[in-house]
């Protein structure tokens, strides 16, 4: 499969390389791991100008390894396992292969929640309290750090479809105005 493995930077992989090999004169076997940014996926890297400190453990074998949550940035990278065998013949030369993935590094998706039911109906005269505290950015130490709370009504029933709403335009409300007029619902 050569899809990209999409992360967070909240999440921890291992990742794991099988190698098999026969080589019954076998002096040397090496493998090794090498990550690289890259721009996006299927651009590929300067081969000479790895990360200098990749930030990866190797498990208990050289072809397993562990990326620790937050460890990488958000943007795309490209792992690569080489392999390599050297053997006692001088007249066999140095065989060697690699296999790579792509690794995305996303944002978290901001989390929005303001409890109590979808639809609330009161009276021109009650009050109303819109509550967000219990909304998160999920990568931030404090889930509220950073987070600026907007809200807005319409008279415009398309604009509760999903799609873009344009804030200025006399069928939407904003928190300094006073009043709204529902014409429709007269």
């Amino acid at each position: 499969d050569d899809s990209p493995l999409q992360l967070t930077r909240k999440m921890e992989v291992t990742i794991n390389a099988t190698v098999k090999a026969h080589c019954p004169n076998q002096r040397f076997f090496g493998q090794y791991w090498k990550l690289y940014s890259v721009a996006s996926v299927s651009d590929k890297p300067d081969w000479t100008k790895p990360l200098q400190n990749p930030p990866f453990k190797s498990e208990n074998t050289p072809s397993s390894i562990r990326v620790s949550t937050h460890s990488l940035s958000w943007g795309v990278y490209l792992l690569n396992f080489s392999v390599y065998i050297v053997t006692y013949d001088p007249t066999i030369p140095l065989k060697k292969d690699s296999d790579s993935i792509y690794i995305i590094i996303v944002k978290s998706p901001l989390q929005a929640v303001i409890p109590g039911d979808t639809n609330i109906t009161v009276n021109f005269t009650d009050g109303l309290t819109l509550n967000g505290n219990m909304s998160s950015d999920p990568e931030a130490g404090n889930p509220l750090e950073g987070l600026h709370f907007f809200w807005y009504c319409t008279t415009d029933p398309r604009n509760y479809d999903g799609h873009e709403i344009t804030v200025r335009s006399k069928e939407v409300c904003l928190p300094e105005q006073v009043d709204l007029r529902w014409t429709w619902a007269s």
